[in-house]
């Protein structure tokens, strides 16, 4: 009895310590600007602001073809399929990984989406332990982040990512009755790659590594170190390190997550 309720304790501190801290540990980026996710549309005849179907040469006193509108469209869902995801610690502590999954979302403004990650086959590959978000799913974690974009790096060549933050800590347990599950949350926030670019396409590239453990890239130009931390419990002891994403997708090498578009959108970085 002794040692459950010692156990029970210390789930419950490893939570609330977490939600305490999950709105401080991700940075707040500039909301306003490029990039961000729009569109860009055909105008009334030489009245438009721009003078390519990219939206990034401006026409000459208005007098384009095309103007840009922030934010998405009618149909701003997505989805894409997932191979493997890994989370894993810099010390290669404690390593979760998922054998499939898919990927959803919405654009929700220029600048935000959301996603949720549906994840099955996760496993601890260092014990063999069966990690799940509820008891009742076996070896499955969904995670739902709030997605943001910002540059990777700008200049005349940029490079954007899309920021990942958990709004509330991502919870789940390795193990399953009759041992003693081990409780983990996940807070922060992965940053990785998006692309193309300035055109409107019908998919987008993203591009999620942590070699490691360590997240590339691990800030925003000009920003603060923004990356996750994992907690986990080893015994009575409750332990934290840094832990990577990884995301890898099933159609192309090197295999990026690739998310298909409900209808045209463009990632405007000019």
């Amino acid at each position: 009895m002794r040692r459950t309720g010692t156990w029970l304790c210390l789930v419950v501190l490893l939570v609330m310590g977490a939600v305490a801290a999950s709105t401080a540990a991700a940075a707040e980026y500039k909301l306003e600007g490029v990039p961000e996710f729009g569109r860009c549309v055909l105008s009334t005849p030489h009245e438009g602001e721009y003078r390519g179907r990219k939206c990034v040469s401006p026409a000459v006193a208005g007098k384009g073809n095309y103007n840009w509108i922030p934010g998405p469209g009618a149909k701003p869902k997505f989805e894409g399929v997932i191979s493997v995801t890994k989370f894993e610690t810099v010390g290669k502590k404690f390593t979760v990984q998922c054998s499939f999954g898919v990927a959803r979302g919405e654009y929700k403004s220029p600048k935000k989406a959301s996603l949720t990650l549906e994840l099955v086959g996760c496993i601890r590959p260092e014990t063999s332990q069966k990690c799940q978000t509820t008891p009742a799913k076996e070896a499955e974690i969904e995670p739902t982040f709030e997605a943001e974009l910002g540059f990777i790096t700008g200049g005349s060549t940029p490079k954007v990512g899309l920021d990942l933050k958990p709004p509330v800590p991502i919870t789940f347990t390795c193990g399953l009755p009759p041992e003693v599950p081990i409780p983990v949350t996940v807070e922060g926030s992965a940053i990785g790659s998006i692309k193309p670019l300035n055109t409107m396409v019908g998919s987008f590239k993203l591009s999620y590594t942590a070699p490691g453990g360590k997240q590339v890239p691990e800030q925003f130009e000009g920003e603060p170190k923004d990356t996750l931390t994992q907690k986990w419990l080893s015994g009575v002891e409750l332990l934290s390190e840094q832990v990577g994403l990884t995301i890898i997708g099933i159609e192309e090498k090197p295999k990026p997550l690739v998310v298909e578009n409900e209808e045209p959108i463009e990632i405007k970085a000019k």
